[in-house]
């Protein structure tokens, strides 16, 4: 890529124009938040938003760990500033291994990979994903180079940050692909050490899970349930597993190639928008799967780490299966994409022109996209910079925030909550909190109400679960609650009459 080194920062202009300091719906990210601020402020790895404060067990600790050394738990800049940068320096390792597989073009590949919307949203939030990616991208890439320049040092490298990236997220074990490889290229010593290290660091947290929580794994038992979300839906079956399978595969082929490689899928709301990119993301996914098959032995550290994560991803409740943990392989599917274009189009003898066109055309409108989410972005920027601190969400979002801010200034302090998204619900009342019970049944939910001593109720009207679980439990003991308090247009406070 020699006189494009400038490309490099397109991304990185780009991102800082994205970032922006709202924490999305999920909880993850204020459970990232809590952990952090008990290693921090308590120096124990515990659920603070729990009565009782258990060990966690779920999240690996290395990020939260980041995080409490950048952010301390409590700043939302430092935590945003932390994951950009830790993309930036992603970006700079990915230029530099697009440089090693294509120095010719490698910025092109580079440009596809580095600006996709969806990319540069989780570039700026505080999830895991992006501190994950460079992990174990990293991990791979020093292999790629071990296997090229012969020199042990970056065995060592590859080796320290695959245990970063299980520390980061227990994905990581998808990294014993490494050893694997290594068996297959008859380095068995090498491979040997590599794979008895990896397992071992993996045996520590899992070890230490079981001592503290019961259960090596959270991820195991939440996998085995049809539902997660419904634990009285029963455990799956073999027939289960498959539709899961089946349900997952066509969710990546038909939507979420698309969404990780375009940002448009967002204004695709008619059904014929929908269709066509349906259709787009099944062409990009034959590319791909084309560029790998033909590409497998060539490019076999990453294929097989693909055949594994994949092998995982596709097993995951389909309802967890989100495009986000897809973000670690982009770097290779960008390379088994522009290897499909180039073999599907080789009778042509045009492939790299129809490559080029079709990079291009993607680079174009996400490019186009980022501009104008970036134009959204910055009036809400200021905004936040002049003391609205939630101009951010939509007036539902925010009466669930007013409704905890409300709850910090006046409840006791040893109040217990019930309400969704407990880590939410603590970050903005600190105030302990516990989820509703999934059930529609009265006669459970204040079993659940007892047990847990809980004191108040937080609805948030117009949430799924709670128009088909919790509504309809209270409707039918109304006598047992009182509305505290109201902040519309969709929150209710409710104190519960013992």
């Amino acid at each position: 890529m020699k006189g494009k080194k400038w490309v490099f920062f397109i991304p990185f202009f780009i991102s800082i124009f994205f970032l922006n300091f709202a924490l999305l719906g999920g909880g993850d990210n204020y459970m990232y938040l809590i952990l952090a601020r008990s290693i921090r402020e308590h120096g124990r790895y515990v659920n603070l938003h729990i009565p009782g404060e258990p060990p966690h067990t779920k999240f690996p600790p290395l990020f939260p760990l980041l995080l409490a050394i950048f952010s301390g738990g409590r700043s939302i800049v430092g935590a945003k500033l932390l994951v950009i940068s830790i993309y930036w320096i992603l970006l700079f390792f990915v230029f530099r291994f697009y440089n090693e597989i294509d120095r010719k073009n490698g910025w092109i590949l580079f440009l596809f990979f580095s600006i996709p919307p969806y990319l540069l949203l989780y570039a700026q939030s505080i999830y895991s994903d992006i501190p994950y990616t460079l992990f174990s991208f990293l991990t791979l890439y020093f292999i790629f180079l071990y296997e090229k320049r012969k020199e042990q040092k970056y065995l060592y490298f590859s080796l320290i940050f695959a245990i970063a990236a299980f520390y980061t997220r227990t994905i990581g074990i998808t990294l014993l692909s490494v050893p694997l490889f290594l068996f297959l290229r008859k380095r068995k010593k090498e491979g040997f050490i590599y794979g008895i290290i990896l397992m071992m660091a993996m045996a520590l947290w899992f070890g230490r899970n079981k001592l503290v929580g019961g259960g090596a794994s959270v991820y195991f038992e939440q996998w085995k349930w049809i539902n997660p979300y419904i634990p009285q839906a029963g455990v799956i079956t073999w027939r289960d597993i498959f539709i899961r399978i089946i349900n997952n595969l066509l969710n990546v082929i038909f939507h979420q190639i698309g969404v990780l490689f375009t940002g448009f899928t967002h204004s695709l709301s008619s059904h014929l928008g929908k269709k066509i990119f349906s259709t787009m993301s099944f062409i990009l996914f034959v590319f791909i799967v084309t560029g790998y098959v033909l590409k497998f032995k060539k490019y076999l550290l990453f294929s097989i780490y693909i055949a594994l994560y994949l092998f995982v991803y596709l097993l995951w409740p389909s309802i967890w299966a989100d495009t986000r943990f897809l973000l670690p392989l982009l770097p290779f599917f960008t390379i088994f994409f522009r290897d499909g274009v180039f073999q599907v189009a080789k009778k042509t003898e045009k492939g790299k022109l129809i490559f080029y066109i079709f990079a291009g055309v993607i680079i174009a409108v996400n490019f186009y996209i980022d501009v104008i989410s970036a134009s959204k972005i910055f009036p809400l920027n200021i905004r936040y910079l002049h003391g609205e601190r939630y101009c951010y969400y939509s007036s539902a979002r925010r009466s669930l925030i007013y409704a905890c801010r409300w709850m910090k200034e006046n409840l006791p302090q040893e109040a217990i909550i019930m309400g969704i998204k407990p880590p939410m619900i603590y970050w903005y009342s600190e105030r302990k909190c516990v989820k509703y019970p999934p059930s529609s049944q009265p006669e459970e939910l204040w079993k659940e109400i007892e047990k847990r001593r809980v004191d108040y109720l937080l609805l948030y009207r117009g949430y799924s679960r709670i128009e088909t679980n919790v509504v309809p439990a209270l409707n039918k003991m109304p006598e047992r609650f009182y509305i505290l308090k109201e902040f519309p247009p969709k929150t209710y406070l409710l104190g519960v009459i013992k």
